[in-house]
């Protein structure tokens, strides 16, 4: 016969404070900050399931896929026509689906990137203090012209059409070099662009920085979420107590002092597997007719869109 402690056969009625009648536990506001990084960068490195997926530029070869990707993001710089751009990023788009990536997340991490790097930057060359030329929408009238600095602020402030032109033209350079990225990046593991970025003499200092980034993002993440969890198991009410905010002082260095303990076990686990400060690729397999036939049919298009930007 097995006997049971007393706490066991007890039954316990528990009484909930005010503070935890509520039905859902939610974290302190630095907690679920913790928590929304950590989930964007693991979200932001999940190229790598797509990559084994089956489709066209992940049966190409990473080396042509790195030539590609330098091609378009300079053939994307040279453009200057909207009509040009909006045919190369149909073009792009095309080759996402037949490469099976999902379109509307490929959209969402291109659109992201193009708007706080392509759009807002450029929001101030939409007004004719900057780009003078045909008015479009008046934004504000001044009683008179008013000079700050080396600006100077017309009496009818507004968005001309040369500003709406050149921002419109900046935007979709961005959107269209960011998408190609993405697309490479979906379609190829990182470790074989490492290992292709040495075939196009690519130095080995860039390669090794992006390298060794790659692992202490995924580090950062890991351990992220590890503090994530134990926190969940560990506080089940909101703590008001001083205690608790040295607690969420404390985690970010604890984090940072983590994540660099693994980040340096990496490395000594490299030098112990001879590494010297210089990547070698080793064997790769000879690129096959379907890869330089990928090659020139991605080719054709983007110079063709080139030439007519120039004709």
């Amino acid at each position: 016969m097995i006997l049971l402690p007393s706490f066991l056969r007890n039954t316990c009625h528990y009484i909930l404070s005010p503070q935890t009648k509520r039905k859902t536990f939610r974290l302190p506001f630095l907690d679920q900050t913790l928590k929304s990084i950590s989930t964007f960068i693991q979200q932001s490195a999940y190229q790598h399931y797509t990559a084994a997926s089956k489709g066209l530029l992940q049966a190409t070869d990473s080396r042509i896929k790195l030539i590609l990707l330098l091609f378009y993001i300079i053939v994307a710089g040279i453009i200057h026509n909207a009509w040009l751009q909006l045919a190369l990023f149909a073009f792009l788009s095309g080759i996402s689906v037949i490469s099976r990536i999902r379109f509307g997340s490929l959209l969402q991490r291109s659109f992201i990137p193009a708007i706080f790097f392509g759009l807002l930057p450029m929001t101030p060359a939409l007004f004719n203090w900057i780009n003078p030329g045909v008015p479009v929408l008046e934004i504000i009238r001044l009683d008179k012209p008013v000079t700050f600095w080396i600006y100077h602020f017309p009496a009818d402030i507004s968005i001309t059409a040369e500003g709406l032109n050149n921002v419109r033209n900046i935007f979709m350079k961005v959107l269209n070099s960011v998408l190609t990225t993405q697309i490479i990046l979906h379609t190829t593991p990182f470790t074989r662009l490492i290992k292709a970025g040495k075939y196009i003499f690519i130095p080995d200092l860039i390669l090794i920085t992006l390298s060794l980034s790659f692992t202490f993002i995924f580090s950062f993440a890991r351990t992220f979420s590890e503090m994530i969890l134990s926190l969940k198991a560990r506080w089940f009410t909101r703590s008001k107590n001083p205690a608790a905010h040295e607690i969420l002082a404390g985690r970010m260095q604890t984090l940072f002092i983590k994540t660099w303990q693994r980040y340096e076990y990496t490395y000594w686990a490299m030098t112990a597997r001879g590494f010297r400060g210089e990547i070698k690729p080793g064997y790769s397999p000879k690129m096959r007719m379907a890869d330089y036939l990928v090659l020139l049919i991605a080719l054709i298009p983007a110079g063709l869109i080139a030439w007519f930007n120039f004709n």
